[in-house]
């Protein structure tokens, strides 16, 4: 079941609840919460395939964002210039976008796959890079099929033009027993309005701007905010968990997919302590809420009936009364005439007056029940979307939204004969024919629900009518946020401006030109340096020889290093913008690094004996065939052929170190030219220069620096927010750079900038591995490109070595052995993965046995040694365990990654592509965590 069928009212998946919330995978977009006690258990035969044990698990996230797209070429003759040549111009469009991630249960990638893909209403489709503008008309209720790129990756991105983004459905194209998993890329604009205040909208933040109409009061403001915070009830909350309770009794009119009705037990009519069978609780739920608004609609009908019959007897009884009257009192003074002619007289005067009076006033109130609420049944059709006849005035939200005590009783009053309507098309032409109205929330009791309705009158030919309409669930919540928007002329366009995720490239670029420096200045220790790597030679041959603890060898790989294939990277926007940028790039079949696309090497074919060695050795090398397996081995059974590799590998270490050390400089040379270059493609380049990196070249480096310098930013000011230190300066303001904070050395601050560049090189290192696994798994990667794109990866990694050593005096001294013997490994790996890389573009595979047995030694003297460092016992308190075991892992799984790419390039087949995939993804994942727990860690302590 997908949840978009014909017919279907709601479909909650029971299985998929996080923390007692459950949504609705049907139309509406609802959800619920479960009853406290309430236990969800597995039945046999359920209606629906479960979302777990699928062949491949998707991680989704939705946003609301601005993006530049390319619009018309202008010549320049157009625009007064000189020559032939044409100019591109770029505009701003409002984006609801929804990123897909698939990898398998056992956390290898799945870049050979497509997504299949629904909408649930009509949208308009960015198909290809969203800079060339290219928009197609999606159906609804059609299959779109869209390929995964090569991190098994892809950005749905949809023009948005309403407050509210239909339900996106995806699965993996040709899975068997795929489910299908629902995305909101309108969830955190819910979570924006849930708390928005007038103060937002009349003083945005630095980057946005007032959305509403010029000559807005703070009081417009107020109350349109007030409106917006009462619909968004509607919106999923945070998860509750009161005791059962039976809902408010209120007339419902229809279901409420925005829940299970409050308790999912008590809505079927009892919960019996556990739910076993969930088709037929969701079918009573279902049911039993059809039967309500059945007896509501009736109900409803008969009690305005019933007014006006019981007005129209009031009348008739008075005048009778007022008849008899006048009846008794000419007969008394028929029995009196002389006497009392004129007292009778002017009595019997009296006496029709107050019967005329009492004639009115009864009158008047038969009128009253018919007038405003009785004359809005009878006359506001909303059938056709608009009232006909209302007169509408120009209003604004103060003048149209009712707020005040009095003037709530008088409206509320007014409205209670009128018949409650419902839908989207009912909201829409009520709100926009409003004279006023406001919006009602009452609490469900304990169900974490709220019955919303807009009461409000209309102004029909010179009559006032009152009217109410329900509102229910997440689309009619945003109808009517829309319907008031257009009501006080504001725009929706201009709301969605002030909605969207704002990316405050300023702040994080001026951080990056620091790290942008720092790399710079890394770059000329690694060429110092690498005349000096064949010092790691014995290290390497001496860490193979040592043996780990017993208690260290019994963890598992993952257990030890902190490495989980479930463990998601923390989700920073702007992070996760610049990198999608940087692989849309990579992966475009125009791209060119611009002046430096020459790969050349000094080393010709390998010597034949060396070969056979090498070839003897690969046995011995860990099985990399699934990434779950290799996590889930104990560190012992890893390093188990150590010994004999240690002792069959001296003439290959050699010819190694022999290669990185003479020839080391200027491989470094080439790819650093590749690394500087400007990475050109048509219009993306331009674009992402103009509108992401203020005029700076667009290069692998500096993307390098930007993703450091996010990271940082961010998780600095989070920091220090959360330690509510006001008066701390900010070390990064915009476009400042890094600013000294007083009293602060400048090796703290430098400490600072290496740890943002490193986990940056890491990063950027596992997306352009990826990236290059992926094209080469579907046949689209030249070999000459593979081999920029490897030997890019291997300055990286490189570079981190480098800027390791750099922090190796802010470690625990214990572990600085350990730390400078892995930092000089992973300079050597660098070196030698450029190396490779142009070696194998010139004369084929034929090294290809020697590059994996080197990357295999590599690896796994850099997990001995890290997996010897944390059995020491040597470190001392939770931070410095933290922060070392996060470096640690972050080493062993860049080296497993490593290790994963050679054993792929002989795989002909692409299953062992998807691992390497994996890997780079759990890779990324640490290297994240790890700037991220030791800025914090750093911050803290300047603040504190």
């Amino acid at each position: 079941m997908r949840g978009d069928e014909n017919g279907l009212l709601a479909c909650y998946r029971l299985d998929a609840a996080i923390e007692g919330l459950f949504h609705d995978y049907g139309p509406r977009s609802g959800w619920g919460h479960a009853a406290s006690g309430v236990t969800l258990a597995d039945t046999n035969g359920p209606p629906l395939p479960t979302t777990t044990g699928a062949p491949y698990r998707l991680k989704t996230r939705g946003k609301l964002v601005r993006e530049s797209v390319a619009g018309p070429k202008i010549a320049n003759k157009m625009l007064g210039l000189g020559g032939s040549q044409t100019k591109q111009l770029y505009g701003t469009v409002m984006v609801y976008d929804a990123t897909v991630e698939v990898t398998t249960p056992a956390g290898d990638g799945a870049s050979d796959r497509s997504l299949e893909v629904r909408i649930d209403r009509p949208l308009s489709a960015f198909v290809g890079p969203t800079e060339k503008g290219e928009l197609k008309p999606w159906k609804a209720d059609e299959t779109q099929v869209v390929p995964l790129n090569g991190a098994g990756k892809v950005r749905l991105r949809f023009l948005a033009d309403d407050l509210g983004c239909p339900t996106i459905r995806v699965r993996v194209a040709g899975a068997a027993g795929g489910v299908w998993t629902a995305i909101r890329p309108d969830a955190p604009v819910q979570q924006r309005l849930r708390t928005i205040e007038g103060d937002d909208l009349t003083n945005p933040a630095p980057g946005r701007r007032n959305p509403l109409p010029a000559g807005t009061s703070s009081d417009d403001a107020n109350a349109l905010a007030d409106a917006f915070r009462r619909l968004t009830t509607q919106f999923p909350a945070a998860p509750l968990a009161p005791p059962p309770s039976p809902p408010e009794n209120r007339p419902l009119l229809k279901p409420q997919p925005r829940g299970l009705l409050g308790a999912i037990g008590n809505a079927a009519g009892s919960v019996g302590g556990a739910i076993s069978s969930t088709a037929g609780t969701v079918g009573g739920a279902i049911s039993s809420t059809a039967g309500t608004v059945g007896g509501a609609i009736s109900s409803t009908a008969g009690t305005v009936g019933g007014a006006i019959s019981s007005g129209a007897g009031a009348v008739g009884d008075a005048v009778s009364s007022g008849a008899g009257a006048v009846g008794d009192a000419v007969s008394s003074g028929a029995g009196a005439v002389q006497d009392i002619w004129e007292g009778t007289s002017n009595g019997l005067e009296d006496v029709w007056y107050d019967a005329e009076t009492a004639l009115g006033d009864i009158w008047n109130d038969a009128l009253g029940a018919l007038d405003p609420a009785a004359l809005g049944n009878k006359i506001l059709d909303t059938a056709s979307g608009v009232i006909a006849g209302a007169q509408r005035t120009a209003k604004s939200a103060a003048g149209l939204i009712v707020r005040g005590v009095n003037e709530l009783d008088a409206l509320r009053k007014k409205v209670e004969g009128a018949s409650r309507r419902a839908g989207t098309q009912a909201i829409g032409a009520l709100v926009d024919s409003a004279e006023t109205l406001a919006v009602e929330v009452s609490e469900l009791t304990d169900t974490g629900m709220a019955w919303i309705e807009i009461i409000g009158t209309t102004i029909v030919d010179g009559a006032e009518a009152a009217w109410r309409v329900v509102v229910s669930g997440v689309e009619e919540a945003f109808a009517a946020m829309e319907a008031l928007v257009k009501r006080i002329a504001a725009e929706v366009r201009e709301i969605l401006e002030f909605l969207a995720y704002l990316f405050l490239w300023d702040d994080f670029l001026a951080a990056s030109d620091e790290i942008h420096a720092l790399l710079d200045d890394s770059f000329q220790q690694l060429r110092a340096k690498t005349p000096q790597l064949g010092a790691y030679k014995a290290q390497l041959a001496d860490a193979l020889r040592k043996g780990v603890e017993q208690a260290v060898g019994q963890r598992s790989v993952g257990d030890l290093f902190g490495l989980d294939i479930d463990a998601a990277r923390p989700v920073l926007e702007p992070l996760e913008y610049v990198l999608e940028k940087l692989q849309e790039a990579l992966e475009s079949v125009d791209v060119v690094f611009d002046l430096a696309d020459d790969v050349t090497s000094g080393l010709g074919a390998p010597d034949a004996a060396v070969l056979n060695t090498a070839s003897g050795l690969t046995g011995k090398l860990p099985d990399l065939t699934q990434v779950s397996t290799v996590l889930g081995t104990p560190i012992s059974q890893l390093l188990a052929q150590n010994g004999a590799l240690a002792d069959g590998s001296s003439s290959l270490l050699d010819v190694l170190f022999d290669g990185v050390v003479t020839r080391g400089v200027d491989a470094f040379d080439l790819a650093g030219k590749q690394f500087r270059a400007r990475i050109k493609v048509p219009v993306l380049t331009d674009a992402i220069e103009a509108t992401i990196l203020g005029g700076r070249t667009f290069t692998v480096m500096r993307v390098v620096a930007l993703v450091g310098a996010i990271v940082g930013v961010l998780t600095e000011k989070s920091t220090k927010k959360a330690q509510g230190k006001s008066n701390v300066s900010p070390m990064i303001t915009p476009k400042s750079g890094v600013q000294p904070k007083s009293g602060q050395p400048q090796s703290s601050r430098d400490a600072q900038r290496i740890l943002w560049a490193s986990m940056a090189l890491g990063l950027v290192n596992s997306l352009v591995l990826t990236t290059k696994t992926g094209l080469e798994l579907l046949g689209k990667a030249a070999k000459k490109f593979s081999a920029i794109l490897a030997a890019t990866g291997g300055i990286c990694t490189s570079l981190r070595g480098v800027l390791t050593l750099a922090r190796l005096p802010s470690l625990p001294a214990k572990v600085q052995p350990y730390t400078g013997a892995n930092a000089g490994l992973e300079i050597v790996t660098g070196a030698w993965t450029v190396l490779s890389a142009y070696v194998t573009y010139k004369v084929d595979d034929l090294w290809r046995p020697f590059d994996l047995v080197a990357f295999g030694l590599l690896g796994l003297a850099t997990t001995t040694l890290s997996a010897v460092a944390l059995g020491t016992g040597n470190l001392q308190g939770d931070s410095q365990i933290v922060t070392f075991s996060l470096r640690c892992g972050s080493w062993v799984s860049s080296s497993l990654m490593r290790l994963s790419e050679k054993y792929d390039d002989s795989d002909k087949s692409g299953r062992l592509k998807i691992v390497t995939v994996g890997f780079a993804v759990v890779s990324g994942a640490i290297d994240v965590a790890e700037a991220i727990y030791g800025n914090v860690d750093e911050v803290q302590q300047q603040v504190g």
